[in-house]
């Protein structure tokens, strides 16, 4: 395994987490991983050469596969089952560039946290904490008053993103943020 240098974490603004290894897969030093819900991430997996674990150490892609709702992961320093083990449960981090696309249209989901989000009435409702999803599309978890408030980042709901200004733009329907206040 290839020890990263402490800089590398200092420059955490370059990576991004993108998944997690959930297991050894077979005997040949494979792993078992899971990529978080970005849907370009299920585009560009298949380009990225390099990946980093919260363990401090980076891993050279030999070949990856999808797998039902996962991933397979073949890493050149990976030779057994053995290895694998030692990275059961480790989060996975790429650099960012080795996936972004400049586009005025074009967002991630790391990009998100911090953004100010507002409703369509130009009224504040919070700071976005984290994207998560359920299955089908993104939920998009802002911080309104020191409440969670869950916003569907789908159309309608999601009217526009200001990569710029790091601002998002919301349609709020009547009683969304009470029902969440509630929750």
């Amino acid at each position: 395994m290839n020890e990263i240098t402490d800089n590398i974490f200092k420059k955490h603004d370059d990576l991004c987490l993108i998944g997690k290894i959930l297991k050894p897969q077979g005997i040949k030093g494979e792993l078992l991983i899971k990529i978080f819900p970005d849907p370009r991430l299920n585009e560009y997996i298949f380009n990225i050469k390099k990946i980093y674990t919260s363990n401090s150490c980076s891993f050279n892609i030999k070949k990856i596969r999808r797998q039902k709702n996962n991933f397979v992961l073949s890493l050149e320093e990976i030779e057994n089952r053995n290895q694998c083990e030692e990275l059961r449960d480790q989060d996975i981090y790429i650099d960012k560039k080795q996936i972004m696309q400049s586009g005025e249209n074009t967002y991630y989901w790391f990009e998100a946290p911090g953004y100010l989000a507002y409703d369509t009435g130009n009224n504040f409702l919070g700071t976005v904490e984290q994207i998560v999803n359920n299955g089908i599309y993104d939920i998009f978890i802002i911080d309104h008053n020191k409440k969670e408030v869950m916003i569907p980042g789908i159309f309608p709901f999601l009217t526009s993103i200001d990569k710029e200004k790091k601002i998002i733009i919301f349609h709020v329907i009547p009683g969304l943020i009470d029902i969440n206040d509630a929750v």
